[in-house]
Order: C-alpha cells, then sequence, then structure tokens
C-alpha cells in the first residue's frame, strides 16, 4: 500500500537568482550574498505583476519586508512562479 504524502517541503527556490531554501533559513534576507534587490527599494510598494501556478500565490508587503505564500491544495505538486514589480 502506497500512502500519499500531504505536505511536501518547497524544492528548487530562486529569488532573482538567489537560490533559497526556506526549511534551512526562514527569512532571506535582501544583504550580502542573499541580496536579490537594491539596497534603496521600497518594499511598501511592491505589487504582484504576474503568477503561476495552478492554486493561490499571495503576497503582502510592509515598510521594510515582502511576505510571499504559496498554496498547493490539490493532490501532487505543481511548479509557481510570481513576479513582483517596485515603485509607485
Amino acid at each position: 500500500m502506497k500512502i500519499a504524502q500531504a505536505r511536501q517541503n518547497p524544492a528548487n527556490i530562486k529569488i532573482n537568482d538567489i537560490a533559497w531554501n526556506p526549511m534551512e533559513t526562514g527569512v532571506l534576507t535582501n544583504e550580502g550574498a542573499t541580496a536579490f534587490l537594491p539596497a534603496s527599494v521600497d518594499f511598501s510598494t511592491a505589487k504582484i505583476v504576474s503568477r503561476k501556478g495552478r492554486d493561490l500565490a499571495t503576497m503582502w508587503q510592509e515598510e521594510d519586508s515582502v511576505h510571499i505564500r504559496f498554496a498547493d491544495n490539490p493532490n501532487g505538486a505543481d511548479a509557481y512562479e510570481i513576479e513582483i514589480s517596485f515603485g509607485k
């Protein structure tokens, strides 16, 4: 009998070509080797421009951070992509 796994950790995550494993580091900081945007970016102006994937991809912004959440509720796994713009 094979039992389907209900939840799997995300894999192969990249933010502007910076690899990130959220299971090792829950927050990807925008500094040093993990700088993925210019230091002057205004996170509070973040907006979703496009998204791909079969289920939910959401984002909310704060003054100094952006939070992204994916929910993949159907059985199996899918690839997701989200494009965010910054500015007015």
